[in-house]
């Protein structure tokens, strides 16, 4: 039977394990309880959209102020995330948001394919399950994979003394940045040994890098286009297939499904040394 060559597997949340983002889905929730709302949520739609263009209103012009992937990314968290945040905190989109509205909204997500089989599977062989994320909520986290991870580290709502049931829309923030990310995959490496990492965007990025195995699940452009531009090494492939270990091994692999994760992890051979796979950034 085949064997997980790592120790440890540490996963991104939204787009990664779930079908879509949960952020509109919780901000949503919180805005339709509001006796007026529909200025709330133009506001919210607003902030979307600006978010969303500058999410992908990314070139070849952009990329070369930066002479590195490590300093493009830490810029786009600066001029593009940060400031989204502070409006999602400022605005109090989350305010009013219970405990138990944010486990069953983790619940209710839709989950890709094979997510939970394979985590279960890993598991099983004794591989430590992490769920990473910058998330709001480490509660709707909770409530849609709680069952199947070890830890999960993402950020939390507020809630306060008065009512610790409710949120006050304010966020205790410890995952914010792809360099957060990559932090934490190096205290897992130095702890439990070869590790694995899935994510599916710029924020993974870092991690996806500095990992033993580093994936890149989906097709976010800004993602691959800025492994391009640094030339990271990045072999895109299919299910048992398009991948050659004395050739790819050390590169960021790409993969379409969580079936294709579980194939591949089982397949993989790492290198000899002690070296991570993926080093460059």
């Amino acid at each position: 039977m085949a064997k997980y060559v790592i120790s440890a597997f540490v996963a991104d949340f939204d787009g990664t394990v779930t079908e879509q983002d949960t952020i509109d889905p919780m901000a949503r929730l919180a805005i339709g309880q509001l006796e007026q709302s529909d200025a709330q949520l133009e506001n919210w739609l607003s902030l979307s959209r600006q978010y969303q263009s500058q999410s992908t209103a990314v070139d070849n012009s952009f990329f070369s102020e930066f002479s590195s992937l490590e300093s493009f990314v830490s810029n786009f968290h600066k001029t593009v995330e940060m400031p989204a945040l502070e409006q999602v905190v400022s605005q109090k989109f989350l305010m009013g948001l219970k405990k138990e509205q944010l486990h069953q909204l983790g619940q209710k997500t839709k989950k890709k394919k094979l997510v939970e089989q394979v985590l279960i599977k890993l598991r099983r062989k004794s591989v430590r399950i992490e769920i990473l994320s910058a998330n709001w909520s480490t509660d709707l986290i909770i409530g849609a994979v709680g069952d199947y991870c070890d830890l999960i580290t993402a950020n939390d709502l507020l809630f306060t003394n008065e009512d610790p049931t409710t949120t006050t829309g304010e966020i205790k923030l410890k995952i914010t940045s792809a360099q957060h990310k990559l932090n934490r995959i190096e205290q897992v490496m130095n702890t439990y040994g070869k590790t694995a990492f899935i994510g599916d965007s710029i924020n993974d990025i870092l991690a996806i890098c500095r990992a033993d195995i580093g994936i890149l699940i989906g097709q976010n452009q800004l993602a691959r286009q800025a492994l391009g531009y640094f030339e990271i090494p990045f072999v895109d492939i299919q299910l048992r297939s398009d991948y050659f270990p004395d050739i790819h091994s050390g590169s960021v692999i790409g993969l379409s499904s969580w079936s294709e994760v579980d194939f591949f992890l089982k397949t993989h051979k790492l290198p000899t040394n002690d070296e991570p796979s993926n080093s460059s950034l």
